[in-house]
Parts: C-alpha cells; structure tokens; sequence
C-alpha cells in the first residue's frame, strides 16, 4: 500500500537523481566518469570527521568539499612518481579507508550510521526534510552550467582552443571537480557512496545513445533518471510482496532499474538506421 513516506521517498530520490544526473552528464561527455568514484569515496574522511566535530550538515559539506578537492590534487601530484592508474587507486581507496576508519572512531552519542553512509537511507532523508537542501543545490549546479556552459564545452571539446581563447582550463576543471564532490556529499546521506556512481553515470550514458544533442543529453538524463526513480521504489515495495521476502533497498533498486533504461537503449541504438548518434562516437 502507497503511504505518504512513500510520496516523499520518491520526491526526495526524484531531486537527488536530477542532481546527480546533471553532474554526471557533464563527466560522462568529458569521459571521466571514474571521477565520480574516485570523489565519492574521497569526501568521506572530511564529511565525518566534520560531522564529528560539528554535528551539522554545514559542516559536513564544507569538510567533504575540502577532501574532496584535496584528493584529486594529491593523485595529480602522485603522478610524477607513479602512472596515473596507481596514483588514483593509492590516494582515493587511502582517503575511504580513512573514511571508514573514522566512522568506526564516531562517539556513540553522534547519529552516524555506517551503513547509511555507505548505501545511503532515502527513509531517513525523507522523514528529516532533505527537500529543501536538495533542491538548492540542483538550483546552484544548474546555474552553474549555464552561466559556464561555453566554457565547459570548450574545456572537455578543445581545451587547446579554450587556453588560446583565455579561459583558464585548471580553473574551470577545478570548479567541476567540486560540483561532483558537492553532489556526492548531499547525494551520500540519501543514497550513500556505493549507488551515487550509478545515479551520475547511468542516466547520462543512456540519454547519450539516444541524441546527439548535448543539450537533448542534459533533458533526456534528468528525464531518465526521474522515471528510474519512480519506477525503482515501486518495485522495492512491490516485488517483495510477490515471493514473502525481505524488503528491498530502494536506491539499489532505481539503479536496476536505470540499468534495465540503459540496454534498452543500446538496444534500440543497435537497430538505428543511420550512425553516429552518440555524442562520442
């Protein structure tokens, strides 16, 4: 039976899919999807251990956005010694296992659930009213890239063109990586860090095997990821009443369900008449 937690499950998932969704669009077309791995896990040691000090939301964003830009500053920095593979893999799983470390060291009397954090409550953040914090910050990335959208393209297009051009590619690099690790830091509590690679990438990689268009790309993946979400709580509350088992985790299952979206899609693309409809091809 559809209750009103419910309802607000599938608003609360509906903004953070779109926030995701955005973000990752623009790191699916500049082919650096991986960076959302990398960022969600290296935000986790500065969201606890600010949380731990603070016990405030504020301070968490602030504490994750700091290890989250440190990160990938540390990797670019590693990469004068080691190959770019073995740079990222020692300096961001270093950065979770912090991360977890300091889950295991947060006093009792601190609210901080390790498995919250890991796969995300979408309950909790439903009944604590994470609307509004969402919702503005769909509002601030989103004008974000439109008032950056020319230089964005130019960054991930041609970047020799943007440098001629004047613009400050690292800058404009930089301000991406914090978006992501921004996203990821409100995205962690609702849906945690292991499902936010999925909600950035898959709707993103879906819309990308259906137009050309980047802008139709931006519209195609918020579309996606809203019906994914929609359609993924309904089955976690549905499928369980079919076979008397546990019930499912929501979160796992909008991101099947964007999953199912995505070889729908490469389906219907392998059957295209004319080629080159992907925005990478």
């Amino acid at each position: 039976m559809w209750t009103d937690i419910d309802t607000a499950i599938v608003i609360i998932a509906i903004l953070a899919s779109l926030l995701c969704s955005h973000v990752g669009t623009w790191l699916v077309v500049s082919r650096r999807a991986m960076t959302v791995d990398a960022i969600s896990h290296s935000v986790l040691p500065g969201v606890v251990l600010s949380y731990m000090l603070t016990a405030s939301v504020e301070g968490s964003l602030i504490g994750g956005g700091i290890t989250g830009f440190l990160a990938p500053q540390l990797s670019n920095f590693a990469e004068r010694v080691l190959p770019r593979g073995a740079s990222i893999g020692l300096v961001y799983t270093s950065f979770f296992a912090l991360g977890l470390l300091l889950i295991n060291l947060v006093p009792t009397t601190i609210d901080l659930d390790p498995s919250c954090v890991l796969f995300g409550s979408l309950e909790y953040a439903a009944l604590d009213g994470e609307y509004l914090r969402l919702g503005i910050m769909f509002v601030g990335v989103t004008t974000v890239s439109v008032l950056l959208w020319r230089p964005f393209l130019q960054m991930i297009f041609d970047p020799i063109y943007a440098r001629l051009s004047g613009e400050r590619v690292e800058r404009l690099g930089v301000i991406l990586q914090l978006m992501v690790a921004f996203v990821a830091i409100a995205a962690f509590e609702v849906i945690g860090t292991v499902m936010t690679l999925a909600f950035m990438v898959i709707p993103a990689s879906t819309a990308i095997l259906l137009s050309s268009s980047l802008k139709v790309v931006f519209l195609m993946s918020g579309i996606l990821s809203v019906c994914a979400a929609i359609s993924g709580h309904i089955l976690a509350i549905t499928l369980p009443s079919l076979y008397s088992g546990a019930s499912l985790n929501s979160a796992s299952m909008m991101s099947i369900c964007s999953f199912v979206f995505f070889i729908a899609a490469f389906a219907l693309s392998s059957f295209r008449e004319k080629t080159g409809g992907g925005l990478l091809d």
